[in-house]
């Protein structure tokens, strides 16, 4: 009897062992399937060719400005954000070629809807000439001019600008003009004195690009009038002489040195 329960209790012992290996086995199955549907549904990042539909490009720079161009499109669903742009610059042939990317989000559920997007793309300074702007990748953008003059004085701008944070477009009423809305705050000074917004000039390039100047003025204390000294809120308003009928773009030129710029589609 004793060998017959000591055979018995060795039977069970095997069988509780495979048991055990069986569950062992099958949670690690389980933990592989787990990571391999995990793996299979984690977002990655990826880049691809931005979908670039206009290539604008502000004349009046001087070589020794921060020349830029501005690139417009629509992303075709919300799992797209602009990238980088990668540039070639040829300054022997004056030639710019741009490689503009987004980044592409997968793995996650992407709403479809269509979002504009405008990125602005700075070069430095450029030698005096016109340069050759060409989008790679992008046979239906032509090639477009850049002009750069050179610079008449040393100071970065010719004027100083209007600190401007914001541009509206405002239709007029049949028959009447468009208006630019233009408003920002003025800096803080460092002595007495104020800041005056003498005009806005407007200049309408073949690209349907508006290069937007809003020419300012330190005046001294004297010169102020005594609401002045204590607003740094300012707005104004300019009439456009031609209206903007298609696609385009408003650039501000800005006292930093960068610029503001807003598309308009044409309705």
């Amino acid at each position: 009897m004793r060998v017959l329960k000591f055979k018995t209790a060795k039977k069970s012992t095997r069988l509780l062992y495979r048991s055990c290996f069986s569950s062992v086995a099958m949670l690690g199955l389980l933990s592989v399937y787990q990571h391999a549907a995990q793996a299979a549904e984690a977002p990655t990042v990826t880049r691809a060719p931005a979908p670039v539909e206009h290539v604008f490009v502000p004349q009046g720079f001087d070589d020794n400005d921060n020349a830029e161009i501005i690139i417009q499109g629509r992303f075709p669903n919300a799992c797209m954000k602009t990238g980088p742009v990668e540039k070639s610059i040829d300054t022997q042939k004056r030639t710019i070629r741009l490689r503009p990317q987004v980044y592409v989000y997968r793995g996650e559920p992407c709403a479809q809807v269509i979002i504009p997007f405008t990125q602005r793309v700075t070069f430095g300074t450029l030698k005096e000439g016109t340069w050759r702007i060409e989008v790679e990748g992008m046979p239906s953008v032509a090639p477009l001019p850049l002009v750069v003059s050179r610079a008449r004085t040393a100071a970065p701008d010719d004027y100083l600008y209007a600190p401007v944070e914001d541009v509206v477009l405002l239709p007029g009423a049949l028959g009447s003009q468009q208006k630019l809305v233009l408003s920002g705050n003025w800096p803080l000074i460092s002595g007495s004195g104020c800041f005056a917004l003498k005009r806005i000039q407007t200049d309408l390039g073949a690209d349907n690009t508006l290069v937007v100047r809003p020419i300012a003025e330190l005046q001294s204390a004297d010169q102020c009038d005594p609401s002045s000294l204590r607003k740094r809120a300012f707005q104004s308003t300019v009439n456009l002489e031609a209206p903007l009928k298609v696609d385009s773009l408003i650039h501000v030129r800005v006292l930093n040195g960068e610029s503001l710029n807003k598309f308009y589609e044409a309705l």
